[in-house]
């Protein structure tokens, strides 16, 4: 399913083991994203991204082109990421709405000050 992940990996002469090992997981459970078995989680998309210095877009075969613009992603939004993936779809649209209550809140105090100052 993931052509392009494959393809990336066997022309830098990499095992799976290789990417696996410096993934932070096991070659068992890279070959099940490679092979598209098993649904990739977003910070792994990121880490193969900065691996091949490639565009998500390109590891997920919805381009062919290599060198679109990666965003840099801090390492607290890589962790949060990673919680948020592990979520359940439930409580990962709880999360989302707080976040974008939160951000109103914040929209909201920056105008404030604008107007008294």
């Amino acid at each position: 399913m993931f052509k392009h992940i494959r393809d990336l990996r066997e022309d830098n002469d990499f095992k799976q083991s290789d990417i696996a090992s410096r993934l932070g997981i096991n070659q068992p459970q890279y070959q099940l994203y490679e092979s598209g078995k098993r649904q990739i989680p977003v910070d792994i998309l990121i880490q193969l991204s900065q691996i091949y210095n490639v565009s998500v877009d390109y590891l997920l075969d919805l381009t062919n082109s290599r060198n679109a613009v990666i965003p840099t992603v801090n390492p607290n939004a890589r962790k949060a990421l990673t919680y948020f993936n592990r979520l359940s779809e439930e409580n990962q649209d709880i999360i989302l709405g707080e976040m974008v209550k939160l951000h109103r809140e914040q929209e909201e105090k920056t105008h404030k000050k604008k107007d008294i100052g």
